[in-house]
């Protein structure tokens, strides 16, 4: 079969070309499909109205250039814009062809599924995943009864004795260390689970050569598949500690020191006056105290807590224990603070004593240091708000700083500037030396531009090459003479690489937060449009957007 022959309208992607005017000069029947448009309304159209306004800039300032400078651009990811305001996520393809009556560029669009991009955000969730101390895992009951771990983290190992590898095919070694005594219930709570896809929440024990008898405890969502099966999204985590407390506190109700001195959490122990009565060893380490200068101390001298953020006192748990009659966990940013003036972050749960009339003899309070689990959560959080290249705050993040400056604006506080950064020629280095190279430019322009603000400003980096500042308690004159300082400091940062000199230099788009906008879009946009405007008149230059008066 000839490609003569080859029927182009019906094809599996969209095909059009267009000319040095960029208007469309035809168009096959698949890209009207994907388009949910009639195939007449193409031929004629002006190529920007085949994109979503935030994709236009982007093929004007990245897709043409590089079409003009090799003559080609390969799997750059669009936005079409179909009928009824519907986006149409693609894959552009493109050859530009030089012929007598003028260049015209041939286009090829492929249709991205939204599953790709839901897979992409789950790859994120899954890196999370692995930070946190219990096991995030996924479940699989096929329709011929088998089962497996589609997805793991890490940690499963440590409760399960394998590795997530090794459960992806069969779920068998699971299913083996767990308690004989318990087995047949897990299985059971599993099946009316996908009866009725209702959650799973069961505790249970498992054996582990190494580590023995633990508890643990399994919450799950299930979801049905289109084929039959079962597939269950959940979390595990080892409740040992505390259902050795809760068995011993069971058979200790006439009793007011209740603490095994072998378990790793620290205990106090009160009477009914909340006066202490005993701590164990890992409690004297936490609060400084030793037993006998404790002993008959109110516990709210001795278990001082404030809450981390406010730093106000905290209402003691053993305190609302007595007064409630019941188990009491504290607010999860609470820290102690010691004898020493020392400071701990912990988790904590109080409960009554009862004696066998139902008279209450004492409280129990059981906690445990968690700082370096609230200093892991505090990266993770960093991770996810900062650039993991070069350390700056990411899009996420400068959205949320630029709201807050945005308010204090249009409140009438303050006057604050807004820089958008866009580096000339970045893809062609990027290109040309290799993505090492370019990850080093772009550290290397991110230091330059932390030295050219002040302590209060941010420096952002939106993506690919583009950054961002936010000058704080900054008028529009001040701004632009910042930015201007930023494309002086650009052009005399010259970029070595195998012995080839690159030249480096930004277009800078400038606008103030003030109360003349309508909302922040439309402040954004302003500072976009400056920053295209700076690239049209030739680069290397600030151009400033001049407010409405």
């Amino acid at each position: 079969m000839s490609l003569a022959t080859f029927d182009l309208q019906h094809a599996p992607c969209g095909i059009f070309t267009f000319g040095e005017d960029l208007i469309l000069l035809d168009a096959n029947q698949t890209l009207a499909d994907m388009l949910g448009r009639p195939h007449a309304e193409l031929v004629g159209l002006p190529l920007d109205h085949l994109l979503t306004p935030a994709n236009r800039l982007m093929l004007h300032m990245q897709t043409m250039v590089l079409l003009k400078l090799s003559g080609r651009a390969d799997e750059i990811y669009f936005s079409l814009a179909g009928a009824n305001g519907q986006e149409v996520p693609v894959l552009f393809n493109a050859v530009r062809r030089r012929l007598d009556s003028g260049a015209i560029t041939e286009c090829i669009v492929f249709p991205i599924r939204k599953r790709k991009l839901l897979e992409d955000e789950l790859f994120k969730v899954k890196k999370a995943a692995e930070q946190m101390p219990g096991a995030i895992f996924q479940f699989l009951r096929r329709t011929n009864g088998t089962s497996c771990f589609p997805y793991a983290s890490e940690n499963i190992r440590t409760f399960f004795g394998v590795s997530p590898l090794q459960l992806q095919h069969s779920s068998a070694r699971v299913l083996q260390v767990i308690h004989p005594d318990d087995r047949c219930a897990v299985q059971q709570a599993m099946e009316v689970s996908a009866a009725d896809l209702s959650p799973w929440n069961q505790t249970y024990r498992v054996n582990l050569p190494r580590r023995g008898l633990r508890w643990l405890e399994g919450h799950a969502v299930p979801e049905s598949r289109a084929d039959g099966s079962v597939l269950w999204h959940g979390y595990v985590s080892d409740v040992s500690e505390r259902k050795t407390l809760e068995t011993t506190l069971a058979r200790s109700h006439e009793r007011t020191q209740v603490t095994l001195r072998s378990i790793g959490d620290a205990v106090i122990t009160t009477n009914e006056a909340a006066q202490v009565d005993y701590l164990n060893p890992v409690a004297e380490r936490l609060t400084g105290w030793c037993q006998s200068a404790a002993e008959g101390q109110p516990v709210t001298r001795i278990f001082n807590i404030v809450h981390q953020k406010t730093r106000l006192p905290a209402v003691n748990p053993i305190t609302r224990c007595l007064l409630e009659r019941q188990i009491v966990e504290v607010e999860s940013d609470i820290v102690l603070i010691n004898a020493s003036g020392l400071e701990y972050a912990v988790e904590n749960s109080a409960a009554p004593i009862l004696n066998i009339d139902g008279s209450i003899s004492g409280a129990v309070i059981v906690f445990r240091d968690v700082t370096d689990q609230r200093k892991q959560h505090k990266e993770t959080e960093h991770r996810a708000n900062h650039d993991h290249l070069t350390g700056l705050p990411n899009r996420a993040e400068f959205d949320r700083l630029i709201q807050q400056l945005f308010v204090s604006a249009q409140a009438g506080r303050a006057q604050h500037a807004l820089c958008y950064i866009d580096l000339d020629y970045f893809k062609t280095i990027n290109d040309s030396c290799g993505h090492a190279a370019g990850d080093l430019l772009l550290q290397q322009v991110s230091a330059l531009l932390l030295s050219c603000v002040r302590s209060k400003d941010t420096v952002a980096r939106l993506g690919g090459d583009e950054f961002a500042l936010l000058l704080d308690n900054c008028n529009l004159a001040a701004a632009q003479r910042i930015a201007e300082k930023v494309c002086q400091r650009l052009t005399a940062l010259p970029f070595l690489h195998n012995g080839v000199l690159y030249p480096v230099s930004a277009s800078i788009g400038v606008t103030v937060l003030g109360q003349h906008w309508d909302n922040l879009q439309a402040a954004k946009q302003a500072a976009d449009n400056a920053c295209f405007a700076a690239k049209l008149a030739g680069r290397n230059r600030a151009c400033v957007y001049q407010p409405p008066a």
